[in-house]
């Protein structure tokens, strides 16, 4: 699959034979998106992610560090709401 980043400020650094980003951008991949910060090219800092995995979708809006879930945040599934 193929990643595509776009700049959302023009603080957004790009290295792309390095695959290393920093600050405010956008990811798009087949199984999901997300918007928000990045660190050394990953997740890191405030963002929104979107899961496209048909009933097993979520999307969580929250803390990421070094490109996990991790922190405050909410999660929405269909059916179901967590935050904490």
């Amino acid at each position: 699959g193929k990643v595509v980043i776009y700049v959302i400020k023009e603080d957004f650094i790009k290295d792309i034979q390095e695959k290393q980003t920093h600050g405010l951008g956008r990811e798009i991949y087949h199984t999901y998106e997300y918007e928000g910060e990045f660190k050394n090219g990953v997740k890191h800092g405030i963002g929104k992610y979107s899961s496209k995995n048909g009933s097993n979708s979520y999307e969580y809006e929250g803390e990421f560090r070094h490109g996990v879930l991790e922190g405050k945040g909410k999660c929405t599934w269909k059916d179901r709401t967590y935050e904490g």
